[in-house]
């Protein structure tokens, strides 16, 4: 007779509750989800490296890998299904064991990654662009010709650590720019006391350069996850399922997988849970481990060499950290004379070893500093308020680019925020519930000083003052993004809607989001990508709202899967440079009768730093104004190369070079055959044939001794 009483809307908010928490087929739909989702990724993450090989569209390669795998594929997904059952049926028992020992599953998962040698590099791409290349270490997913950042710059100074004739991985090389360079501020492995802050290039040493490619990659995420879960127990009060949820969609977000911040948001989460829990404890052994990853974390960052973000994530958690010290003032009574003098031997050695780098690099800094680009850029803010509503196309921008509005689908990336849905929560659990949480207040007036700064700009000083003028609106989006993440997960703990309010909440934000998206990219979204979107963004928010912490699980894998994974490959070794018939003619060449080399090979023109030769037109990480006067006597083009650059050099039968500044950092300047001489240029790999260039009235001899499909290598007489 009770239920008499009981209105419309309650028996219908039963009656979902209850489907809802019936046991098995809660645990069936949940077990056909994950394994649909993770097949599905796997047959799309292998329709990418078919599209990569043949150029057809990705649906067509799609029906190509389901038609040739149909019975592994049903297969795979039923026993995925049975698996996923059995696992969620036993939830708490597996997910405990999991979570006690995930350091050492961690482990085990980096070990095997690393001596197989997987990573998610782009080096396949040098396949496609040097002669005779080998696309046969890609498994699955595509190399990207936009990442030259990472495969043709980074690992490129990486492969000139290894081959470098001034030792093994020097701090002093003699491959980038043709002359003496200090390798340790352009980010590469060194050689050096400095190597103790920088774990994630250990592998390097201990592996070599394959090896050491692999732990290095897949080092920073599985660190980042681990990092990420433990900022997670912290702020989110010991909510594990949520701090897994948590890692996972920040290790496998989109501005982590496109971007190359990894480090210094792992540096930046790990000096906040070093510092906590060196707080927290009472013994004094423990304490000094504590302090000791402290200020390793510390040495790790601050060689990261990139304020741009190093201050914003450094401020967002310094916040943080505040705020835990405000919620929990007692910890302060942890501290104690003896407790304090543990940290001084590793202060001591961070300040002892950073004197020696500055002694070491006090050159190259103050080169650096003293650029046009990056030393001279500042910034008050004021940014494109679009910058903040990325969340939901980075869910398709590994898979579709057509009609997105920049080529660079990277530079968008951030976190799946879904801005301002964690400050719009937060504004209600601070204003409406009276919530006191003082770290969830810090964190939220942290967030609302990097909106005023990136809506509006600050004042010169105050800009400076707190360091804000080293970053740019551009990069501090990514932090926003990252800090609106924490306030969601955090401030949904405050909300206390049933399953039809959370229903309702879902589907009006998941409405405003799609209407947002589409005036932000209106030629970028079609009915198809409206509609998964719709999907993922309702089941995302409608979960959170709900604390449905296993459909959390699974909703942030599979944005993570989809939004951030399949931007990189999966592929393996480093084959497609090291045996490649080019790269080892250069490196005989050099072996038998070194010289400096010119590269007029257009975006490659660090070809040649891959075999160890030393090559004046490669990245200039800072100004070599030695060669610059050769070419610019008079200082006329010094603001175009007086910068970070890659250089663009073309051979030419002139008087006098004319320099360019084509992008911020790309620098086109000709090379008059006169000038050959002056600069010591013994080699030049060339796309062009130059023999054309031997009738020159300066002596000057073109040899051609090596030829490729598209490639020509010349040694210069004079």
């Amino acid at each position: 007779m009770e239920s008499e009483n009981i209105g419309t809307d309650e028996i219908i908010e039963i009656r979902q509750h209850n489907i809802m928490q019936s046991p098995k087929l809660g645990m069936t739909i949940q077990s056909i989800v994950l394994s649909a989702l993770i097949i599905v990724f796997c047959v799309l993450y292998r329709a990418l490296y078919l599209q990569f090989l043949n150029g057809e569209s990705l649906i067509y390669n799609t029906s190509v890998v389901l038609f040739d795998n149909a019975i592994i594929l049903l297969s795979s997904t039923l026993l995925l299904t049975i698996c996923f059952f059995l696992i969620i049926r036993h939830k708490h028992s597996f997910f405990n064991f999991m979570f006690a020992h995930r350091y050492l599953f961690a482990f085990l998962a980096l070990s095997v990654l690393t001596f197989l040698g997987v990573s998610g590099s782009s080096i396949s791409m040098w396949g496609v662009t040097l002669p005779y290349g080998d696309l046969s270490n890609v498994i699955a997913g595509t190399p990207r010709w936009f990442r030259t950042d990472e495969f043709a710059t980074s690992l490129a100074e990486t492969f000139a650590q290894f081959n470098d004739t001034n030792g093994y991985m020097p701090y002093i090389g003699s491959v980038f720019r043709g002359t003496s360079t200090d390798m340790l501020v352009t980010g590469v492995p060194v050689l050096d006391a400095s190597l103790l802050y920088r774990p994630l290039y250990w592998g390097y040493l201990l592996f070599g350069l394959e090896k050491g490619l692999a732990f290095y990659w897949n080092g920073r995420i599985i660190a980042l996850f681990l990092m990420t879960v433990e900022v997670g127990l912290i702020f989110l009060d010991e909510q594990r399922g949520k701090s897994v949820a948590l890692g996972i969609l920040v290790s496998l977000g989109s501005a982590v997988c496109w971007w190359g911040s990894v480090e210094i948001i792992v540096y930046s989460e790990a000096l906040f849970v070093t510092a906590v829990h060196f707080l927290k404890t009472n013994s004094l052994w423990i304490s000094s481990i504590f302090s000791f990853a402290f200020f390793q974390c510390l040495g790790g960052l601050i060689l990261t060499l990139y304020p741009a973000w190093i201050v914003p994530y450094s401020l967002l958690f310094l916040a943080m950290g505040l705020g835990f010290i405000l919620n929990n003032t007692e910890v302060l009574n942890n501290l104690s004379p003896r407790k304090l003098l543990l940290t001084m031997p590793w202060l001591l050695l961070l300040v002892f070893i950073f004197i020696n780098i500055y002694k070491t690099s006090s050159p190259a800094i103050s080169l650096i500093t003293g650029t046009v680009y990056p030393g001279a850029r500042k910034s008050y803010g004021g940014g494109h308020p679009s910058l903040l509503f990325r969340s939901v196309t980075q869910l398709f921008t590994p898979f579709f680019n057509n009609g997105y509005s920049d080529q660079r689908v990277d530079v968008y990336s951030s976190f799946f925020d879904l801005f301002p849905l964690g400050y719009l929560v937060a504004t209600y659990a601070i204003f409406i519930k009276k919530v006191k949480d003082r770290q969830l207040l810090a964190l939220y007036f942290i967030e609302l000083f990097y909106l005023v700064y990136f809506l509006f700009g600050l004042p010169a000083i105050v800009a400076k003052i707190t360091l804000m003028s080293f970053t740019t609106p551009e990069r501090l989006a990514v932090v926003i993004a990252f800090g609106d993440v924490l306030i969601l997960f955090k401030s949904v703990n405050y909300l206390e809607f049933g399953y039809k309010k959370g229903l309702c909440i879902a589907a009006i934000y998941t409405l405003i989001m799609m209407l947002i998206s589409k005036y932000v990219e209106p030629d970028y979204f079609s009915l198809f990508k409206i509609i998964v979107s719709a999907v993922f963004i309702f089941g995302y928010i409608y979960f959170l709202i709900t604390k449905n912490t296993v459909w959390i699980v699974i909703s942030c894998l599979a944005i993570g899967m989809f939004g951030g994974i399949a931007a990189n490959p999966l592929q393996i070794g480093i084959n497609v440079v090291e045996d490649n018939t080019l790269i080892k003619d250069i490196k005989t060449i050099q072996d038998t009768d070194p010289g400096k080399w010119i590269s007029q090979t257009g975006w490659a023109e660090n070809i040649p730093t891959l075999a160890g030769a030393p090559t004046i037109s490669s990245l200039h990480y800072y100004p070599n104004f030695d060669m610059w006067k050769v070419l610019d006597p008079t200082g006329k083009y010094s603001d175009a190369y007086n910068r970070f650059a890659h250089l663009r050099f073309t051979i030419t039968d002139t008087n006098s070079s004319e320099i360019i500044l084509s992008s911020n950092d790309v620098v086109s300047a000709t090379v008059p055959i006169k000038d050959l001489k002056t600069l010591e240029v013994r080699y030049i790999l060339s796309n062009d044939n130059l023999e054309g260039f031997n009738s020159n009235s300066y002596g000057v001899s073109f040899n051609l001794i090596k030829s490729y499909p598209g490639y020509y290598i010349y040694k210069i007489d004079y």
